[in-house]
């Protein structure tokens, strides 16, 4: 069966581990960014954490993953602290329940060594995927967090999920990947963002 599902056949092992971790509670005060900020990696922070857990260094979240098509994702969305990225309404149970939103130039600091951001090509690959076997659409689960405009204000949360991707596209602009009522299974678009627009954020191992 896991054949032909195309699954690579790590992909039980981990799941069955992912699934033991949650992620740490979202700590939004300013002392407490400034630190995160500044200490960089600790390598302690993720000691003993299996290799098949995202766990990152900088401040010890760990990450649910999951390999589509021979791809490792993560599951969750980040929720690393850093400037340029935001709570929906400036709440942190918002960061808690649903992962920071981030603009542009943000996103490709935030996914660890070993990880990165997503490209259109490599969306590509997990939307024909999910396409073609659409129950496994609760295994990456597209949080519908919203996002955050430029000038501050906030929009669609449970309405939709935004992802950005890390490729722009000459004469489109900005783009990122929707879920939605209208795209359940998901659409790569490219436009009508901005890079100080703040989106959510998966990485991708390398």
């Amino acid at each position: 069966m896991k054949k032909a599902l195309g699954l690579h056949t790590r992909y039980p092992v981990i799941m069955a581990v992912s699934l033991l971790f949650a992620l740490s509670a979202c700590d939004d005060s300013s002392s407490a960014k400034e630190s995160q900020e500044e200490s960089g990696e600790n390598a302690s922070l993720c000691k003993d954490v299996p290799d098949d857990v995202f766990c990152d260094p900088r401040d010890g979240q760990l990450y649910k993953t999951a390999e589509f098509d021979g791809v490792v994702w993560t599951v969750e969305n980040m929720n690393y602290y850093m400037a340029g990225s935001f709570c929906y309404d400036g709440a942190d149970s918002n960061c808690t329940k649903y992962g920071k939103l981030y603009d542009k130039v943000t996103i490709f600091r935030i996914c660890k060594d070993g990880w990165r951001v997503p490209s259109k090509d490599d969306y590509d690959k997990l939307l024909k995927f999910l396409n073609s076997h659409s129950d496994y659409l609760k295994v990456f689960k597209p949080l519908r967090a919203g996002f955050r405009k430029e000038e501050g204000t906030y929009s669609l949360m449970d309405e939709k999920a935004l992802f950005w991707s890390a490729t722009e596209m000459t004469g489109q602009g900005e783009c990122y990947v929707e879920f939605s009522d209208d795209n359940e299974l998901g659409l790569h678009k490219c436009g009508g963002m901005v890079q100080n627009d703040a989106l959510s954020l998966r990485c991708i191992k390398d």
